[in-house]
């Protein structure tokens, strides 16, 4: 790999075999990409023990390329699972709104499209229309703060019943 012979590698240059500190990658040399947490700089190259043969040297450069091509790929695939954790998320909250709008009350049936999912019998609708109106009556009774919010909204309405 030319990578490890160019002028100035800390490959080839010798180092202290008992030295604590082995020579690590200058910031300019680095394999890995920045950020995401993984700072490459404190990371001891194995390539760089200069005990190695060039053999072991290349053999060590290529494991460390391997690994990083492997981080690089984690890396995009955390991001496009992220992309498609928002995605479904937004399509979670939207199957939710429609849920809590086919478990509203019977008076709000026509209002909440019912009529689209499937028709409304003529009996039932009657019955629904019977409701509705004394709901409004009863809203109408009622103090502003105690009422309904507005007609377009997509909550369920209290759990109040209308009166019979």
């Amino acid at each position: 790999n030319s990578r490890c012979y160019r002028r100035g590698c800390s490959c080839l240059k010798p180092s202290d075999p008992s030295d604590p500190n082995p020579p690590r990658f200058p910031s300019n040399e680095s394999l890995f990409p920045t950020g995401d947490g993984f700072t490459p700089h404190e990371v001891a190259i194995p390539c760089f023990l200069s005990s190695f043969s060039k053999e072991e040297k290349i053999e060590c450069h290529e494991f460390m390329e391997q690994i990083t091509e492997r981080y690089v790929f984690l890396c995009s695939e955390r991001k496009r699972l992220g992309r498609k954790r928002r995605d479904l998320e937004d399509r979670i909250a939207r199957t939710e709104r429609k849920i809590r709008r086919l478990e509203s009350d019977v008076h709000n049936w026509e209002r909440r499209g019912y009529d689209s999912i499937a028709r409304i019998p003529h009996c039932l609708r009657k019955h629904i229309r019977f409701l509705k109106k004394h709901w409004d009556i009863y809203q109408r009774s009622l103090e502003p703060d105690e009422r309904e919010s507005g007609s377009s909204s997509d909550e369920v309405p209290s759990a109040n019943p209308p009166p019979s």
